[in-house]
């Protein structure tokens, strides 16, 4: 049977919906981690053929700005994978759901 374009394949949103968001949503953070790694390399850069620490320290405090977009992106990634629907929980956390 065929299934037209905007039908529901595991998480119950339209692939085509879920399309659209997931480019919406990751390309802010892209463009975050680019800009973020441009100034870090231009900075360190700087800061070497300056001398100058003021520089170093400041694509340091980049580099460090650059971590948590990396977790908010991957994070992202798997929330917009679309849902397996035969491994929804392992065994182990399902016998620990039910003690509860």
């Amino acid at each position: 049977m065929r299934q037209s374009p905007g039908a529901l394949r595991g998480s119950g949103v339209p692939m085509s919906l879920k399309e659209n968001s997931s480019h919406r949503t990751l390309l802010p953070l892209s463009l975050g981690i680019a800009l973020n790694t441009g100034i870090f390399v231009a900075e360190v850069m700087g800061g070497l053929l300056s001398g100058s620490l003021a520089l170093l320290s400041d694509a340091l405090h980049n580099l460090a700005d650059i971590f948590p977009l990396f977790t908010a992106f991957f994070a992202l990634r798997l929330a917009l994978r679309a849902r397996t629907p035969g491994k929804l929980m392992v065994t182990g956390e399902r016998r620990f759901l039910r003690r509860l």
